[in-house]
């Protein structure tokens, strides 16, 4: 292909000073429950209300709604296939978020993924 044999593929990487600041902050607030809560009523509110309104949550999204809305944990991940549901899963989330009194901030790894959570959510993203 016309590359070096000295070069080792994969071998450079590249980032920024503020990607890496960004990464050590996340770090640093990884393992912190210090976090706001949202009342489990709330939870379970926002839970009827989607399956009121059409949107059936499977046991893992139920349970990935419950969880975040209740951990306290300052940084949660949501991590599965695409297709598997999480972004309908935020959707109760943010209700539940919303109905204890919390205010949403959608973040997503692309643009294309923000649009879809930020249509999802009813929030910017």
């Amino acid at each position: 292909d016309g590359s070096s044999v000295y070069q080792v593929a994969g071998a450079d990487l590249y980032t920024s000073a503020s990607v890496l600041a960004a990464e050590q902050r996340l770090v640093a607030v990884a393992g912190r429950r210090d976090g706001r809560t949202v009342d489990g009523q709330a939870v379970e509110m926002a839970l009827l209300e989607a399956t009121a309104n059409g949107t059936d949550l499977n046991a893992g999204q139920v349970a990935l709604v419950r969880q975040m809305a209740t951990s306290g944990a300052r940084l949660q991940l949501a991590i599965a296939p695409a297709g598997a549901g999480k972004t309908t899963a935020m959707s109760a989330l943010a209700a539940a978020w919303t109905n204890g009194g919390g205010t949403v901030v959608g973040l997503a790894p692309s643009a294309a993924a923000a649009a879809a959570l930020r249509d999802h959510i009813g929030t910017s993203s």
